[in-house]
């Protein structure tokens, strides 16, 4: 028993000192358990250090620039921006696919890329996911530049085939409905075809990430006045399970396609417990506004998406494509700026893009 307690009592002095180590020098992103290393499942991580921690804090989460990515493409519908291994070394390729709740994970996609040795390349576009139905947005301008846009992310794929896997992630959408039909059901649709397209004829595979949950309208308030009071926002200001998180129409759209290469991923379980979900974890802000997952959270969830993906891979049978090995696709770009479709391919340029 005094060898179990000697034991427990050398833990919590090297977490202190390593928390102490990673105070003093200024980053509190780097300390014992921050953010979701408190919940790793199995794995038990308590830092007392965290407990009235908060960062970044609710003001500062407003000016945090999104995370740097380089130009690949841009056409004047199409922006594709990329990180990772060169294309010439890179294991895999792979697409980040959606509307803003795809474009708040490349923090975390970025530690899988380095760690995967893997290519990453990002198109995203306010309010406008990956979907075969016609979305409505709030005004006819943009539904019709978000058509635009999804025809020309589908044009882009089959000119990539190196690309053999596709994430997509999005927030709850409306679509035009034909008479006689509801919401629900054209909502599902819309994805399984704009999936299928995805999917052939390059028998890739598509990992749907599940929806993040969202905080209420006073949420940041209330973790201002908790850090103001000095006790812990994170237990204080949570949210009830029941209102955070939403069913996921997209999840749903995956059962459809089940054994057809496309699978589910859901981190649910670093937000929340069976009844709550929190605002604060691990001393990591989860969200910058109602539902858009601040930088800091986010990079600290790489090692659970990193985690969970070699999970989904374990199943696959394909051979991996090195980008390398494939046909250069320059010139059937160009065969689509000629007609007008895209334009011309332009080389990475190394400027950071961010917000897109």
């Amino acid at each position: 028993m005094r060898s179990a307690r000697r034991l427990l009592l050398i833990v919590l002095l090297s977490v202190a000192a390593a928390a102490t180590s990673a105070g003093a020098a200024g980053d509190p992103t780097a300390l014992p358990c921050f953010g979701a290393a408190s919940r790793t499942p199995g794995v038990p991580c308590v830092n007392p250090v965290l407990r009235t921690l908060v960062v970044p804090t609710p003001a500062r989460a407003q000016t945090v620039p999104d995370a740097d990515c380089n130009v690949v493409f841009r056409s004047r519908t199409l922006f594709v921006c990329g990180w990772g291994a060169p294309q010439p070394t890179a294991v895999r390729t792979v697409a980040l696919i959606g509307d803003s709740h795809a474009a708040h994970w490349r923090p975390a996609l970025e530690l899988v890329a380095a760690r995967r040795t893997w290519r990453v390349v990002s198109m995203s576009r306010a309010g406008c996911p990956l979907t075969a139905a016609t979305t409505r947005l709030p005004t006819p301008a943009r539904s019709r530049s978000c058509r635009r846009w999804k025809r020309a992310v589908q044009r882009w794929l089959r000119a990539h085939p190196e690309v053999s896997v596709v994430l997509v992630a999005q927030h709850r959408v409306r679509v035009a409905v034909p008479e006689g039909h509801s919401q629900g059901p054209e909502i599902r649709r819309g994805y399984v075809r704009a999936w299928r397209q995805v999917l052939q004829p390059y028998r890739r595979h598509v990992v749907v990430l599940r929806d993040t949950p969202r905080d209420t309208p006073d949420t940041l308030r209330c973790v201002t006045a908790a850090i103001a009071g000095g006790y812990p926002a994170g237990p204080a200001c949570a949210i009830p399970r029941s209102y955070a998180l939403r069913p996921d129409p997209a999840v749903a759209a995956a059962r459809a396609l089940r054994g057809q290469r496309v699978q589910t991923l859901d981190l649910t379980r670093a937000f929340c417990s069976a009844r709550l979900c929190l605002p604060v974890v691990g001393g990591a802000l989860v969200h910058r506004d109602t539902q858009h997952m601040t930088r800091e959270w986010v990079t600290s969830l790489g090692p659970l998406l990193d985690a969970a993906l070699g999970r989904l891979m374990r199943s696959w049978r394909d051979p991996v494509r090195r980008t390398g090995d494939v046909t250069d696709v320059t010139a059937s770009l160009a065969v689509d700026a000629q007609q007008g479709r895209v334009s011309p391919l332009r080389p990475a340029s190394g400027v950071p893009a961010t917000g897109r």
